[in-house]
């Protein structure tokens, strides 16, 4: 239940979505809004991660994790400034 106004309450049903599902509602939502963009930013930086670390799999646990660490920081420092610019030129819808 949830408050409506009024102190009245509503009944709500309640989603619980795979990881997959949630992937595939994030490709496909608008990259203007910044709740898809970041979620589209995040499965990039995690699939990138994967194949970073498929690719480095003969180093030892510690030196894998720290390409990868370096690695993903610069992506995100990317992906961050691209959504700093398209907020810039008012291409970016930011969630309120």
């Amino acid at each position: 239940m949830v408050d409506i106004g009024s102190k009245t309450k509503r009944k709500i049903v309640d989603y619980k979505l795979t990881r997959y599902v949630c992937y595939l509602i994030v490709q496909n939502g608008d990259p203007r809004k910044e709740v898809f963009a970041l979620g589209q930013t995040y499965f990039a930086v995690q699939t990138y991660r994967q194949e970073i670390n498929d690719k480095f799999e003969e180093l030892d646990e510690d030196r894998r994790r720290l390409v990868i660490r370096e690695d993903i920081k610069q992506i995100e420092r990317e992906h961050m400034r691209k959504l700093k610019n398209k907020a810039k030129q008012n291409k970016l819808i930011l969630d309120e």
